[in-house]
């Protein structure tokens, strides 16, 4: 039984997605939101991400629409290092910060400033250690890999001595999606 999981993936212009009004961002978080409900219906508690622009923070919005209709989910947030977002546009920062206060926890990771990669690589270990899987959006078939491909290569070679069960989003199951919400509506 997956009692946390870890949701990521492409980050929101790895995606092509430069507003937040894109029709994508609302096919994405209607699938995420399905996979938690159904995650969440077989026991887990915790969905934990980071708060990355794109699907991470649009797990959090499916997570907080899911505890409106209340299932009993909650969501963490965990930061890889202290000023994480720091550098972000205003725009971006205001994202991040609308995030954070939908959580039912966040927290760092380090609690160091920014000091080099390998803190992004504790995160990632962390999140490997404190989740029983991943549901992850990504596209191992696309030539343009992007930033999740570090996260689930990370958790397919975790997997290999954990019982770490890994589920992939790819652009085809967001086109059958969309075409099963199109049907239905």
């Amino acid at each position: 039984m997956i009692s946390r999981l870890w949701v990521t993936g492409y980050r929101s212009f790895e995606l092509g997605i430069f507003n937040n009004n894109d029709k994508k961002v609302e096919v994405i978080k209607d699938i995420l939101e399905n996979r938690i409900k159904q995650y969440t219906e077989n026991g887990l508690e915790w969905v934990l991400s980071g708060v990355q622009l794109g699907v991470e923070q649009f797990s959090v919005d499916a997570t907080s629409k899911l505890k409106a209709d209340e299932y009993a989910i909650k969501h963490a947030i965990m930061l890889p290092f202290k000023d994480f977002g720091s550098n972000w546009n205003e725009n971006n920062v205001s994202q991040l910060n609308n995030s954070l206060n939908k959580a039912d926890y966040y927290n760092f990771v380090s609690s160091q400033t920014y000091q080099n990669p390998s803190q992004l690589k504790n995160w990632q270990q962390f999140m490997l250690e404190h989740t029983d899987g991943m549901l992850i959006l990504y596209d191992p078939e696309q030539e343009q890999k992007g930033k999740p491909e570090y996260d689930y290569q990370a958790a397919l070679a975790y997997s290999e001595n954990h019982d770490y069960p890994v589920e992939t989003i790819t652009f085809e199951d967001l086109d059958e999606f969309y075409r099963e919400m199109s049907d239905n509506n």
